[in-house]
């Protein structure tokens, strides 16, 4: 909406519906910026969350749950074989960044009050891992944030979409113990098996692959889980993808920044000093070799853990950790710095979901 044709009290009188505080004496240009940036802000989910996104006719309609700022949804935007009908994140910071990178709307809010959806092709999510990645210490199947994989059985019930495709961490194919040798050879520990039995009995022909993502253009030693889905009536075999021939280095990612902060870019970071005591995040790291994993938090609580730069002059900043996970230059993130951190660390490096992006382009 064109807010500049209307007049001063129209401008107030939209302050006032919208619950807007702050307009009283102010100008129309002042008032203007208040309206703009409470349209920004990720209003509160009502009970029933609502769907804005159109569908363009002839691509595969994805709808995206869990999806942060949008790292393993940017190789499916990036994909002329997709077009997104509903995202839906609970990070209100998180959903910032998507909208101002992406310029879609994400529906932000509980995905257990998500109950208006459109008709789509592909389920995409990456749901929440802090209770079950190895990074935390804590961690244990009982954990409550496990439990929201279940809203992604509940909308495959609901509206039986022809392919999904999920992500999560190494530690989900161990977790809860092996019960057997041949579980054991097959990395599906107790947990893995109920979530693989869950999916199936969906409807679904499923598989996974525990992928090193250094292999895949992304200069860091990560690893995911990624399952994939397709209906059982559907005739198509998906195809992982192929490794990429060279290995990327922090050298290759960061090497061009200065050891000096730049704002203009989100070259900045925490103030925390460095220290080499062989623990998460105080290792001392090589040019010539791939980052350690980014992550968000290992445990879910506290702040963000945040490795040393190869210099040992201060912790890599946001922008580094942004290159790492390979997000361009111009993606900017919404939020405390200590949001920006956690955003990145929980997302899907783009390059890599660029290849995922791939298995379904060609489905039927």
């Amino acid at each position: 909406m064109d807010y500049s044709k209307k007049s001063l009290p129209d401008l107030i009188a939209i302050c006032k519906d919208k619950k807007i505080k702050g307009y009283s004496g102010k100008n129309k240009k002042t008032v203007i910026d208040l309206i703009v940036n409470h349209n920004l802000e990720p209003s509160t989910p009502p009970e029933d969350l609502m769907v804005h996104l159109e569908h363009v006719p002839g691509k595969k309609r994805v709808v995206s749950l869990f999806a942060g700022c949008g790292g393993l949804d940017s190789g499916f935007l990036k994909n002329d074989a997709y077009t997104h009908v509903l995202v839906n994140d609970f990070d209100k910071e998180a959903c910032k960044s998507y909208e101002a990178n992406f310029k879609i709307k994400p529906v932000c809010g509980d995905v257990k009050k998500l109950t208006e959806i459109p008709d789509f092709d592909l389920l995409i999510g990456g749901f929440p891992c802090q209770g079950f990645s190895m990074a935390n210490p804590y961690r244990t199947e009982n954990d409550k944030r496990n439990e929201l994989y279940l809203e992604i059985l509940r909308i495959l019930k609901l509206k039986k979409p022809s392919y999904f495709l999920l992500e999560n961490v190494k530690g989900l194919l161990n977790m809860g113990g092996y019960e057997t040798a041949k579980d054991k050879k097959d990395k599906t520990g107790k947990i893995m098996k109920i979530i693989l039995e869950d999916l199936r009995a969906c409807g679904y022909k499923v598989n996974f692959k525990l992928f090193e993502i250094k292999l895949y253009d992304v200069p860091q030693k990560r690893e995911r889980v990624i399952i994939i889905g397709v209906r059982d009536d559907i005739a198509f075999t998906p195809k992982w993808p192929e490794p990429s021939n060279k290995i990327q280095t922090l050298k290759d990612a960061i090497g061009d920044l200065p050891i000096e902060y730049n704002p203009e870019i989100q070259h900045i970071g925490t103030h925390h000093k460095c220290a080499v005591t062989g623990f998460l995040g105080n290792r001392e790291l090589a040019w010539d070799e791939p980052s350690p994993t980014i992550t968000g938090r290992g445990g879910g609580s506290g702040g963000p853990v945040i490795h040393n730069h190869p210099s040992l002059k201060r912790r890599l900043t946001v922008r580094e950790c942004a290159r790492i996970q390979t997000f361009p230059d111009d993606f900017k993130f919404s939020g405390s710095i200590s949001s920006m951190y956690k955003q990145l660390g929980n997302a899907v490096p783009c390059r890599f979901s660029e290849h995922l992006a791939k298995i379904f382009q060609d489905a039927p």
